[in-house]
């Protein structure tokens, strides 16, 4: 190997140790609590897992679930794209985006807002996500434009 090589190679390694400390951090940030710990609830620890495999269940059982939800963006009179607000999308979420299985129907138990109401949370993550795809996608579109 020449200089040159040997100090990319460094370089690189440093990169993804420093990648690798960000990983570590973030899984710490979202681990369980320590068993014992005062301020933890165990039953809130139950009720987390149960309502994301619920949300998971209801909202993501296809592989096409974005499509099921509305659009994050819509374009204006002057052709430019506006993201819409995370209430607009709440509110614009139909029943067509839930995928229970067609055996247990929760919409005989509660109404389609009581479970929109319920999994708020999860939608509002959703909803973010789905908005920083949409912006990746625009950025990149704006980049390959350019060249």
């Amino acid at each position: 190997m020449n200089k040159t090589q040997v100090v990319a190679e460094l370089i690189r390694v440093y990169d993804e140790n420093e990648a690798l400390k960000r990983e570590v951090e973030e899984a710490k940030r979202k681990a369980l609590p320590i068993q014992g710990s005062a301020k933890v609830d165990k039953f809130d620890i139950i009720d987390k897992l149960c309502k994301n495999a619920g949300f998971l269940k209801c909202f993501y059982s296809t592989d096409y679930y974005a499509e099921r939800f509305p659009k994050v963006c819509v374009k204006d009179d002057s052709n430019q794209m506006n993201f819409i607000t995370f209430d607009q999308w709440f509110t614009a979420i139909g029943k067509d985006t839930l995928q229970y299985g067609r055996d247990e129907s929760l919409l005989n138990v509660m109404s389609f807002n009581e479970i929109k109401d319920y999994f708020r949370d999860q939608l509002k993550a959703t909803y973010d996500e789905l908005v920083n795809k949409k912006r990746g996608e625009i950025l990149t579109a704006a980049k390959e434009a350019k060249k």
